[in-house]
């Protein structure tokens, strides 16, 4: 393979990743190993096994010129809010609140019960879904679809719980970007944002426990990519 179109110098091989996989004899699931290996005159050396965020920071040129990745840079600072990640998504929660919100162009103060929201990392979509309770939620708490009226504004929710962005592009898509879009959007009437807080268990249809609706969420938004 050539490599050395566009580049002044041509590209040699440097390191060596192998990606091992089997199945234990206890029969729990396939398991997965990579290991990192030297490459001496184009002769794989031994390597020894690295987890998942090396291999992450390897691909991303985070290693000096011997091969070895820096460890400040295996650091991922989370948002204190979050409950989980993935490569492509990324989901956190909300506690309930009194938020100023604009309808029809006026500020407005209205309820939000806390909610948990499912970013993408790279495509215009956010799933959002409410809770019971103020605490943090965890993978089998109960969620349930909002209903918060005509989706007329920037954004509103539509029936599968994905934000309405129209055609707005969203930059930032981390957690405050995306409650920024949300909370920052202009809505068309208060009839569905009452201004006093409210069971969402009663008002809003139940979906199921987080894990599994996420799961849902994230595999049929995969499928229609």
């Amino acid at each position: 393979m050539n490599f050395e179109a566009n580049h002044r110098e041509p590209f040699k091989l440097k390191m060596a990743l192998l990606v091992y996989s089997g199945h234990r004899a206890t029969g729990s699931g396939e398991e997965t190993v990579i290991t990192k290996h030297k490459v001496s005159d184009a002769t794989i050396l031994p390597g020894e096994p690295i987890d998942l965020a090396t291999a992450r920071a390897v691909f991303a040129s985070k290693q000096d010129a011997k091969g070895t990745v820096n460890k400040d840079d295996l650091l991922r600072w989370q948002h204190p809010r979050t409950l989980a990640t993935h490569p492509a998504w990324f989901i956190w929660w909300t506690p309930p609140d009194k938020r100023e919100i604009f309808v029809a162009g006026k500020a407005h103060r209205s309820w939000f019960p806390g909610m948990v929201w499912c970013g993408s990392r790279t495509t215009q979509t956010v799933y959002l879904w409410a809770y019971d309770g103020a605490g943090e939620p965890s993978a089998t708490t109960i969620v349930y679809r909002p209903e918060y009226g005509p989706h007329n504004g920037m954004n509103h929710i539509f029936p599968n719980s994905t934000l309405c962005v129209g055609s707005a592009r969203i930059q930032d898509k981390t957690p405050a970007g995306w409650e920024r879009a949300f909370f920052d959007s202009n809505f068309k009437t208060d009839g569905n944002l009452p201004a006093n807080p409210y069971d969402p268990t009663t008002r809003f249809k139940k979906l199921g426990a987080l894990r599994d609706v996420v799961n849902r969420a994230t595999a049929r938004s995969h499928s229609s990519d």
